[in-house]
């Protein structure tokens, strides 16, 4: 019988997987300030235009607007983070599932014994568990 199994991947910070994930917090915290930016000027646009109620249109916006700002926040704290992180400390950065084959006999303990592969620098180095 086959049964997928969740694995965790970790990745070993080096300076260069620092940078990685820096510049990718970064992207995305600016993706989630140019979204606040476009919900501020479709909400502007609304509101002028005189056919809906502008309390109507500020109180449709504000939870969409939160959502973005809690984005940005998220990211500035993991970037502050991250900095954080001595060079050699594993995070971990995915769960993918796995297709084991067990069989009648088989030690159960041995199939639910958590298993992680670790990254450096986008390469395998261990897979264990």
């Amino acid at each position: 019988m086959k049964l997928l199994r969740k694995t965790a991947v970790k990745q070993v910070i080096t300076e260069t997987s620092k940078t990685d994930i820096a510049d990718t917090f970064k992207k995305k915290k600016d993706q989630a300030i140019n979204s606040i930016d476009q919900l501020a000027f479709e909400k502007r646009k609304l509101i002028k235009q005189h056919d809906f109620d502008p309390k109507l249109v500020e109180s449709k916006f504000v939870k969409q607007e939160d959502k973005f700002k809690t984005q940005v926040s998220w990211y500035e704290t993991q970037m502050e983070q991250l900095e954080l992180l001595p060079i050699g400390s594993e995070i971990k950065i995915d769960e993918v599932e796995e297709l084991i084959e067990i069989s009648i006999g088989d030690d159960w303990s041995l199939m639910d014994q958590a298993r992680e592969i670790v990254v450096e620098d986008g390469k395998i180095i261990r897979i264990s568990g």
